[in-house]
């Protein structure tokens, strides 16, 4: 008995099966052969703060640096962070599984499993799973909000679904904000003949979720700090884009940048340091030199930054290149702090090559936004809309991320990895496809 087609049709039959076995193997073994826990870095404290604070629903005197989405992970596991760690492989599992059945719509079975399968292999998935970092609980929200609107019929519940996902989405990373209105969008332009009714309706579900947290948190900020805003941070990534040109407003005697452009020049000498942090190094003198807290603060940066990047538009463009660069080419933000029984060696060569891996989805992703592009525009040619969408998150989602935030890219890259692991292999099956098709018209024309 041959055991090819038997090998074949198990594949055809139980694609989940072989998926979540792949995953529980790849996760055994990242336990085996590291020091599986829970690890913290330093953007983890603002988050457990908020965390103890929702559970004691007590928010005054906070500034309100964080929004509450993942902040209600941590109290969900009651603030056990070994817990958490182990609801957050949950959440990877859960992940992988809604992404093969994304990835199902538009490749093949075989395809979709190696595509599943691509989580499991990333050193990133894995270190985030151990990391108090919102990065997990945003790609578990993104792939889900995909997954129900790419696989489940459009209706009112599905779309009201989607909206709730969103919500929780925005309260996990605000640079998500343009989610809920991207979907809607796309909602209308594929689904031109509905009646105006349904279409209304359909939008409201879509949209009224993440508009009703946005207010409560918004008003809740205000009410405490003064200002209507999701995130007491927004100067802050303000003055981080404008760091190269901060100094350049010869009537600015203040205080403020006296000390942020004292630290941008340390930066600047320092190799040990980066521009684009220099704001966090000066951070703290900041704060304890002005007297002012956060809010204040970053009130104050914000408006600054704004008024620089109006005068120097040249090079805010420059500076927002730059950062879209990084989104694209930035070494993975990861760091086993004990790597138990694997060997320095092997663990450095998991990072290279997942790093080399991801720098040609990137490149390959790119590829395939101009290619399809120019097939849509100039050939008037039909994209499916799983594909045409997850390239408007994703440019979309890089673009913005350049234009507010000169930072930490890695991590704002991450949450996209799935979306561009399939429209890259879309692209390749449609390469594939075109070649094939050309292929087998030379040998019909020769015959």
């Amino acid at each position: 008995m041959k055991t090819a087609p038997l090998i074949k049709n198990f594949i055809k039959t139980y694609p989940l099966i072989i998926v979540s076995l792949f995953f529980i193997s790849s996760r055994i073994c990242t336990y085996l052969l590291t020091s599986f826990g829970w690890n913290l870095c330093s953007d983890s404290h603002d988050y457990v703060d908020l965390a103890k604070r929702l559970l004691n629903f007590n928010l005054k005197g906070y500034w309100f640096e964080r929004t509450p989405g993942y902040p209600l992970l941590i109290a969900l596991a009651n603030m056990h962070l070994y817990r958490l760690a182990l609801i957050q492989v949950g959440l990877s599992f859960l992940t992988v599984l809604l992404f093969y059945k994304i990835a199902a719509k538009t490749v093949n079975t075989f395809q979709a499993i190696l595509l599943a399968i691509l989580p499991c292999v990333v050193i990133n998935f894995h270190f985030y799973e151990i990391m108090i970092l919102s990065e997990n609980l945003a790609v578990f929200l993104l792939t889900s909000i995909c997954y129900v609107f790419y696989c489940k019929e459009q209706k009112y519940i599905s779309l009201f679904l989607i909206g709730l996902l969103s919500a929780l989405l925005l309260l996990t990373r605000t640079i998500f904000i343009y989610i809920t209105p991207i979907l809607a969008l796309v909602y209308l332009l594929e689904n031109q003949r509905d009646s105006l009714k349904r279409k209304i309706i359909s939008v409201l579900n879509l949209t009224i979720p993440t508009l009703i947290v946005f207010l409560l948190w918004s008003s809740l900020n205000k009410q405490h700090t003064g200002y209507f805003t999701l995130t007491n941070y927004l100067g802050i990534n303000l003055a981080q884009t404008s760091v190269r040109f901060y100094e350049s407003d010869s009537t600015d005697n203040s205080l403020i940048k006296k000390i942020y452009v004292k630290h941008i020049h340390i930066a600047e000498k320092d190799k040990t340091k980066e521009i684009k942090n220099a704001i966090w190094d000066a951070y703290d003198e900041l704060l304890e030199k002005t007297r002012m807290d956060l809010p204040d603060l970053s009130n104050e940066l914000k408006k600054k930054s704004i008024q620089l990047i109006i005068n120097n538009k040249i090079l805010y463009v420059k500076q927002a290149a730059i950062s879209w660069t990084e989104f694209w080419t930035n070494k993975m933000y990861c760091i086993f702090v004990d790597t138990r029984f694997m060997s320095k060696n092997l663990y450095l060569y998991w990072r290279t090559t997942s790093h080399i891996l991801q720098l040609t989805f990137n490149f390959l992703f790119i590829l395939a936004t101009l290619f399809f592009s120019k097939r849509f525009l100039i050939n008037k040619e039909k994209i499916p809309f799983q594909v045409y969408t997850s390239i408007l998150i994703v440019i979309l989602g890089s673009l913005l991320q350049a234009i507010i935030i000169y930072g930490d890219n890695p991590r704002f890259s991450f949450p996209y990895y799935p979306l561009i692991y399939l429209v890259v292999f879309f692209f390749f099956k449609k390469i594939i496809n075109r070649v094939r098709n050309k292929y087998q018209n030379k040998i019909n024309v020769s015959e």
